[in-house]
């Protein structure tokens, strides 16, 4: 077999978006774990109070608890980004989950002071 066709049999397998979506779950699976430290819990603890979208976190579940329910979040997107190969409509809740996600962690670039 050449390269041509190993290719072609990829590109019709979905290889290269299992690959993809593997790479962002090994990511969220290892930044989700992070997020169940006392160490990674203070770290995060200034992002999340001059968010707009996550300033009430603190107030409710306290700093470590924040950071758990953060992780937890994270790898139940993993978890369903992997489900939704076999359940579609799973990976589509798994998707929107991922969008918020990163946008919250991308609104902290304006909320934040002095970072």
């Amino acid at each position: 077999m050449n390269l041509k066709e190993l290719a072609i049999r990829a590109d019709l397998k979905g290889l290269p978006a299992i690959i993809i979506s593997l790479g962002i779950c090994i990511l969220l699976f290892w930044i989700g774990a992070l997020k169940f430290t006392p160490t990674e819990a203070e770290a995060i603890s200034p992002l999340l109070s001059h968010s707009p979208f996550t300033f009430w976190m603190q107030s409710v579940f306290g700093k470590q608890g924040s950071s758990d329910f953060i992780g937890t979040f994270e790898y139940l997107t993993g978890i369903g980004i992997i489900v939704g190969f076999f359940k579609p409509k799973i990976g589509m809740i798994a998707g929107v989950m991922g969008i918020l996600m990163f946008f919250v962690t991308f609104s902290f670039f304006f909320s934040t002071p002095g970072r």
